[in-house]
């Protein structure tokens, strides 16, 4: 009996086999493709917090220090903070066509100069103070992109007694932000 046993099972299941092999037998087949593609651009975007930076220098203690020391610093936390993001090499840069005239007298664009403090994953990062006339380079990475990276600009300008006349001087800097050839 153990043995019609063992051989109905045998049977059942050499037969379940059979079965389940012809069940997914094919007479043909047919294939096809799918593509999937992505085509990403560079991504450059510069942001900017508090873009407009004054002091006023006070009569007397303030004014007669800054033209003492030949310049006027002004703090970082009126100073412009750029946020870069970009998908490749990128780079920073500033310029500014000058200041406005005070009556007749013209201030020089050199007497504007920039700094960056910030800057995380930068190749070349500038630290000390450069002339803002024409176009400097303030930061860039030549190895990767970036995402919300911070740089923080401090301003100085140049003072002299003998040419800064009373007034207000002020200056438009332009910031721009450029992903470079790979």
């Amino acid at each position: 009996m153990r043995k019609l046993l063992v051989i109905l099972m045998i049977v059942s299941v050499v037969a379940l086999v059979l079965g389940l092999g012809a069940a997914y037998a094919t007479d043909g087949t047919d294939t096809a493709t799918s593509v999937v593609s992505l085509s990403i651009t560079d991504i450059v975007r510069l942001g900017i917090d508090n873009p407009t930076s004054s002091v006023a220098l006070a009569q007397d203690a303030d004014s007669e220090t800054a033209f003492d020391n030949s310049k006027v610093d002004f703090a970082s936390g009126i100073c412009p903070t750029l946020t870069v993001t970009a998908n490749k090499k990128w780079k920073l840069s500033a310029s500014s066509s000058g200041f406005n005239a005070n009556g007749t007298y013209q201030k020089d664009v050199s007497d504007l100069l920039i700094k960056n403090t910030g800057a995380h994953t930068l190749t070349t990062g500038y630290t000390s103070f450069l002339t803002v006339g024409g176009s400097v380079d303030l930061a860039s990475n030549t190895t990767t992109g970036t995402k919300n990276e911070a740089n923080q600009c401090l301003y100085e300008i140049k003072l002299s007694y003998f040419k800064d006349i009373p007034g207000t001087y002020s200056a438009t800097v332009t910031y721009t932000l450029a992903t470079l050839a790979s």
